[in-house]
């Protein structure tokens, strides 16, 4: 599913990922493997997850960090 076909019908999809995050069925698809070219020469293999998982993945992020982020030093930036 591409950006625009999400866009189509937003609020039913992200209901659903909405429904099966909260109830605990949601099961990450598998990534897309692509390969990069490096400047040497070669590549290197990279995985792009799906939009949905894109959107549980900062979701996740968002509600974790407000729980972890004050446990950090102030000075800490990794």
């Amino acid at each position: 599913m591409g950006w625009e076909e999400l866009e189509r019908d937003r609020s039913r999809q992200l209901y659903k990922l909405w429904n099966r995050l909260s109830s605990g069925s949601y099961s990450p698809m598998p990534v897309r493997e692509v390969a990069i070219g490096k400047k040497g020469g070669g590549e290197r293999k990279l995985g792009i997850p799906t939009i949905f998982d894109r959107i549980a993945q900062e979701v996740f992020r968002a509600h974790l960090e407000r729980f972890v982020e004050p446990l950090f030093h102030k000075s800490s930036f990794g």
